[in-house]
């Protein structure tokens, strides 16, 4: 299990996390290429409050509360496990910044979103209205207000 868990870390993370989640945050900006960091921790996204951090091996797993309604932007990443789609993960940024190492990395996130081949106004701002906030849809039409 251990070879295998360090080659691929989210294989084993249904098995450490009971709750329903999705990988999320910098771990899911890394996974769509929209930063060049590269953290070391795993950050999940659950509706239910869970530990902020779990450990297993070197792997770090750090945790980050989110509405159900964000789960409707996930994709299935491995067998199991979901990890936010592209828009998702840049609408995250915006919402919940330390789940992406802080505001700094969290603006890069969401400027590299928005050069990104496969940004998708319409998509964003479904998942935007989902969420129910309104300063960030407010930030969003003021953004792509042009486009």
């Amino acid at each position: 299990m251990s070879d295998d868990f360090l080659l691929n870390p989210y294989l084993f993370l249904p098995q450490l996390i009971r709750e329903k989640f999705y990988v999320g945050g910098w771990s899911a900006a890394v996974f769509w290429e929209l930063t060049d960091d590269f953290p070391l921790d795993i950050w999940v996204m659950s509706e239910t409050p869970l530990p902020k951090i779990y450990q297993h091996e070197n792997i770090i797993i750090r945790s980050f509360p989110v509405s159900t309604d964000a789960f409707e932007g996930t994709v299935e990443k491995e067998k199991g496990v979901l990890i936010s789609d592209i828009h998702q993960t840049a609408l995250d940024a915006l919402l919940y910044p330390m789940a992406f190492g802080g505001i700094q990395s969290a603006l890069q996130v969401w400027e590299n979103y928005k050069a990104h081949p496969s940004k998708d106004i319409k998509k964003i701002m479904s998942h935007a209205y989902k969420s129910g906030d309104k300063k960030v849809i407010s930030f969003l039409l003021k953004e792509f207000a042009n486009d």
